[in-house]
């Protein structure tokens, strides 16, 4: 009984040894596992910042220009408003500066009359010296020379009466121009009218200056306007480039030599409210087709993903993650190594870039393979080290009841 104690007791010793080890690697996995799932995570999560810094990008910058070109706008037409009111008021004022120049006119006239009363009053005089020197004369010749002076004596009353007709003209006048002083005089002492000409000159300096400062806004609105449509230009022939090499690296097709985005404005008739139309065009030839509706779904993820990657090395130079997920969808063999150079070729120009990572989700294995071949069909152009392992990720079904869970194996990258 004694030795099949002891041998009862070592199994049993061995089986508890064989649970703590089964335990201990249990949770490693477990552990393992939770780590896997935190990182998935966070790859979803740099792929969606990814995809919306890349969506946005030109987008941000144009919409921050139009805001900008927008608030130029309303400026402006503030400034205009201000003018047009300070055009109304100098009108007024230029209205009360001819008033008061009818004053001055009239007073002018007054003077005039006065000026005359006393150039009568001296040809009287002379008028009557005259008389009495020709009534001494007609006393002593009464025929001869004395006949001459007597007609120039007609004369001069002649002018007599033409002087007084004159004078009695100018006095009316002088009285309706003292008439119309009083009641201007009388304008003027008005707190309307008290201070028009100090006023007047400040309304013409604020329209000077609010004229000046329309005009250098309407020069600073054309010189920005021209850098956004400059920058939109170079960054779509940019993007187009970068577009075009892709797509002859990775379509194996000949039915479509290349695509290309295609900008139009539409919407709003000023520049504050002008907006584009962004559209994929296919071209063969001179021919160029919208990709809408005319493409098969291989093409159009293909298309996705070559704009998407310009856009990214147009746009996320300083962003070292690129994220693929399920990028061969509807792809047939001749463009998924297509893709494969490519991306080889992307990720030895990016080589140097010091935070730079491409991350590739995929159920593919044979697109596995094809970016295998094309990382070793770099050969000496190749200006980074290979990956060592990838993970395989399987789920498998555990008892009867339907559950399944999760494998994670770590492959070899020589052994694919």
């Amino acid at each position: 009984m004694a030795p099949k104690s002891q041998a009862a007791a070592e199994a049993r010793l061995s089986l508890s040894k064989v649970e703590e080890a089964f335990k201990s690697v249990e949770a490693k996995l477990r552990e393992e596992l939770a780590r896997v799932q935190r990182d998935t995570a966070e790859l979803a999560r740099l792929n969606l910042v990814v995809q919306e810094a890349a969506a946005r990008g030109t987008l941000r910058k144009l919409e921050a220009g139009d805001a900008e070109s927008g608030g130029l706008q309303r400026r402006i037409e503030k400034h205009r408003a201000k003018q047009t009111a300070a055009e109304a008021q100098i009108a007024n004022a230029d209205q009360r500066a001819l008033e008061m120049d009818n004053v001055a006119r009239m007073l002018r006239g007054n003077l005039q009359v006065h000026n005359l009363g006393e150039k009568v009053a001296g040809l009287e005089t002379q008028l009557e010296a005259m008389r009495q020197a020709l009534k001494a004369l007609a006393e002593t010749q009464a025929v001869g020379p004395g006949g001459r002076k007597l007609r120039a004596l007609d004369s001069c009353e002649r002018e007599k009466s033409k002087l007084l007709q004159a004078r009695a003209e100018n006095k009316g006048k002088a009285a309706t121009v003292e008439r119309q002083s009083m009641d201007l005089g009388a304008k003027l002492k008005e707190p309307n009218y008290r201070g028009v000409a100090e006023r007047t000159r400040k309304k013409r300096v604020e329209l000077e200056t609010t004229s000046m400062a329309v005009e250098d806004l309407e020069r600073y609105w054309s010189a920005l306007d021209k850098a956004l449509l400059r920058f939109h230009g170079q960054k779509i022939s940019e993007i187009n480039r970068i577009i075009q090499e892709l797509w002859q690296r990775t379509y194996m097709g000949e039915d479509i030599e290349g695509i290309e985005i295609v900008s139009g404005e539409e919407g709003g008739s000023s520049r504050a409210n002008r907006s584009y139309n962004y559209r994929v065009v296919m071209r063969k030839g001179d021919a160029l087709l919208d990709m809408r509706g005319r493409c098969s779904a291989g093409q159009r993820v293909l298309a996705c993903i070559v704009i998407r990657l310009a856009l990214a090395e147009t746009f996320c130079l300083s962003c070292g993650i690129l994220t693929l997920d399920e990028p061969t969808t509807n792809l047939d063999e001749y463009n998924k190594s297509g893709l494969a150079t490519a991306l080889a070729e992307i990720i030895s120009a990016r080589a140097k870039q010091r935070n730079f990572q491409l991350l590739c989700i995929t159920h593919d294995a044979d697109f596995v393979t094809h970016m295998r071949d094309a990382f070793n069909a770099l050969g000496a152009d190749r200006t980074f080290n290979l990956p060592e392992f990838y993970w395989r990720i399987s789920r498998q079904q555990t008892g009867t009841n339907g559950q399944y869970c999760s494998q994670i194996h770590r492959t070899d990258w020589d052994d694919m």
